[in-house]
């Protein structure tokens, strides 16, 4: 018996789908596989492999050392790399705490200092990391944006003393007004908490992110909420988490514009509101050589989910490196795509270059 396509949740499928390969990656007792790597080693299952890609298969099925040693060697990458690899092979996300070890250095080498920082205020006074409303009505007009690095994947984590305080989390045009987005029904997309209803400019009307969060979020005298934005599976992705709990899609009645340049945003509903943001590592901004690495590894051995992703990410790698001048990321990129002979990012970098005068200057002088 087939359900009627209306009566299935198609958001609860994939949440399920998902858990289940994240089960499946962690589970190391059946992993049969060794993959040898430059300072290390990474187990995954055989028939993951298989199932991913011919080269492997061929690899693992034909007479090789590989099919009787159950090893595979990979001598120019990292436990890092594979690990992030495996991950996206498996799930199609990604998890700091793959490259923990680039992350901790990251973090040694900043002092300290937070990742997350104001951009812009309106009727919103910050001290240190934290906010308070300065408005003098209840109409959702103060809030403030930040910037979190100039990246365009971020984690942005808020905590609040008083959980019954109405605040919105979400992301917004970089060129708009704060004081326009009234709770993000009118600019941008975002999550207003405690009721934990989702609001959006294309008309999404408050519907509860998923059943129970708001009854999660109303535990204990304190919350907190994590909004994560990324573009690693190719189009941008606003994810919740409720006081830790699991990370939730959310869903607007239209995909949000790819074409869009966004900066998180916090919007109060009214005066004296506090919250504090928590100085949390991005988890979603893939170290640039990892990510050069498994686009270069999945092009290498015909792994093509995982290199639809990684390439998509680098194309938005290589975007905020022209938007932002920066030309040592971007040659970079351009020469791995030339190295490893990724057709569709090599044109895209060939056709930015034409509009990158920086760029073009380095190698006129």
């Amino acid at each position: 018996m087939c359900m009627a396509e209306a009566d299935v949740d198609s958001d609860a499928v994939l949440r399920t789908v998902f858990t289940l390969n994240e089960r499946l990656y962690a589970d190391e007792e059946l992993k049969v596989l060794t993959i040898q790597v430059a300072d290390g080693q990474v187990r995954a299952h055989r028939v993951v492999l298989s199932a991913a890609s011919d080269a492997f298969k061929a690899m693992l099925t034909h007479e090789m050392s590989e099919k009787t040693s159950g090893v595979i060697s990979l001598s120019d990458v990292s436990c890092s790399a594979m690990r992030v690899f495996l991950r996206l092979l498996y799930t199609g996300h990604v998890d700091s705490s793959d490259w923990d070890v680039v992350s901790s250095k990251a973090s040694d080498a900043t002092n300290q200092e937070s990742s997350v920082t104001v951009l812009k205020s309106v009727r919103a006074e910050s001290k240190g990391r934290c906010l308070t409303s300065s408005a003098d009505t209840s109409d959702w007009n103060s809030g403030v944006t930040l910037d979190c690095g100039g990246g365009s994947d971020f984690d942005v984590t808020i905590s609040m003393e008083d959980a019954n305080s109405y605040v919105a989390l979400g992301i917004i045009s970089e060129d708009a007004d704060i004081a326009d987005a009234y709770g993000f029904q009118t600019a941008g997309y975002g999550l207003i908490v405690p009721d934990c209803t989702l609001w959006g400019q294309d008309g999404t009307p408050g519907d509860e992110i998923s059943d129970g969060a708001a009854d999660s979020f109303a535990q204990g005298d304190t919350a907190s909420v994590t909004m994560r934005f990324s573009h690693i599976t190719g189009k941008p992705r606003l994810q919740y988490s409720i006081n830790g709990g699991t990370f939730v899609n959310a869903v607007f009645h239209d995909n949000i514009p790819s074409s869009v340049r966004y900066v998180p945003a916090i919007v109060f509903a009214e005066a004296d509101t506090k919250v504090t943001i928590e100085d949390k590592p991005i988890a979603t901004t893939v170290p640039l050589d990892i990510l050069l690495t498994v686009m270069s590894l999945a092009k290498r051995y015909m792994v093509d989910a995982v290199l639809s992703i990684a390439v998509q990410a680098t194309k938005g790698r290589l975007n905020d490196a022209h938007m932002l001048n920066d030309t040592d990321t971007f040659t970079k990129i351009f020469a791995s795509a030339i190295s490893a002979d990724v057709g569709a990012l090599r044109w895209v970098a060939l056709e930015k270059s034409r509009e990158f005068p920086e760029l073009r200057a380095m190698y006129d002088a």
